[in-house]
């Protein structure tokens, strides 16, 4: 079960947030706290084809460790019970997208972390229900 935990829940989560500090825009206020924050930041603006590996994909990793260890926290739980778990992440997550996008909070509200809350969420519940 460590190993479970580790790989499926720890790995994805250092992972994300490694990309996001090492990428990320040095401007956002979390990362002023890291001296090195947003080191590679430069790099990325000049390949705007990865964007989705700075903004997108931490957040797909943190959904994806997120519904990991929703799934096996409620293993014995009924699937509807599993499924409602994850499925309320969801709309909260893309909630706050949302409030983003029409400015009640601060943010960019960028549709497609919603589908890679959606995509990694799917696959991570793909990968433990059993």
């Amino acid at each position: 079960m460590r190993r479970v935990i580790l790989i499926h829940v720890l790995m994805p989560l250092i992972i994300g947030t490694g990309i996001y500090i090492l990428f990320g825009n040095p401007e956002i206020r979390l990362l002023k706290y890291f001296r090195f924050g947003g080191t590679y930041n430069s790099w990325i603006n000049e390949q705007p084809h990865f964007y989705w590996f700075v903004y997108n994909l931490p957040d797909g990793l943190w959904a994806y460790s997120l519904a990991s260890f929703i799934t096996i926290l409620h293993h014995k739980s009924s699937k509807n019970t599993l499924k409602s778990w994850l499925i309320s992440c969801f709309l909260i997550s893309a909630g706050y997208e949302l409030l983003q996008k029409i400015d009640l909070i601060s943010g960019t509200g960028d549709a497609l972390d919603v589908v890679f809350y959606l995509f990694f969420g799917i696959i991570a519940y793909l990968k433990l229900r059993h």
